[in-house]
């Protein structure tokens, strides 16, 4: 939430644990259509967690995680 970045701009808030949703689905589905394929499949699959702190902020990946690019993985003609 924007609220939450201007606290950990502003030092309010130490840092905030970050998770990409789109990231996490695509490695479902990735494992069911694996398991369904009859492959192995990871009894534990790690997806990533990034830790925003006021120093890094402004890097390309926790840019990414903050402000989510939607129309990259939904199709808009729909």
């Amino acid at each position: 939430s924007k609220n939450l970045v201007e606290a950990l701009r502003k030092g309010d808030i130490d840092a905030l644990v970050l998770q990409d949703p789109m990231g996490i689905g695509y490695l479902g589905v990735k494992a069911m259509v694996n398991h369904l394929a009859g492959k192995p499949v990871e009894k534990r699959v790690d997806t990533e967690l990034v830790i925003a702190t006021r120093e890094n902020l402004d890097q390309p990946r926790v840019k990414e995680l903050l402000e989510p690019d939607f129309a990259r993985w939904l199709d808009e003609a729909r």
